[in-house]
């Protein structure tokens, strides 16, 4: 059985101890494809959202995927799941918006599955 291949970050000079221990706890698939789901498998908030203790706080995995892969989140922005899958830390997955965007997609997300149902 070969290892499976762990994402590679880009670098931002942050010196980041945690990476094997984080991606431990992801299952990327085989192939880590950015088109699907990257699901947590560890610990989660009572929002259903995975997160994970880094020196001494918890932090939330799909942030910190997002930060590792892609690019740091502005102070007071927040990151929307695509997919709408709260397991989801695949950062291809996730948009960077303001809370308000994020509240209205999703009640807007809500409305279409009570319609659907």
């Amino acid at each position: 059985m070969t290892a499976r291949p762990m994402p590679q970050p880009k670098p931002k000079g942050q010196p980041w101890n945690w990476p094997a221990r984080f991606w431990a706890k992801v299952d990327g698939g085989e192939d880590w494809n950015h088109e699907r789901c990257w699901l947590w498998r560890a610990s989660r908030a009572r929002d259903g959202y995975g997160h994970i203790r880094l020196e001494g706080r918890f932090r939330m995995a799909h942030r910190l995927a997002y930060e590792f892969l892609r690019d740091q989140v502005p102070e007071g922005m927040q990151l929307d799941h695509t997919c709408r899958v709260k397991r989801c830390v695949n950062p291809w997955h996730c948009e960077i918006v303001t809370a308000a965007e994020n509240c209205r997609r999703r009640s807007r997300h809500v409305r279409l599955d009570r319609a659907a149902a």
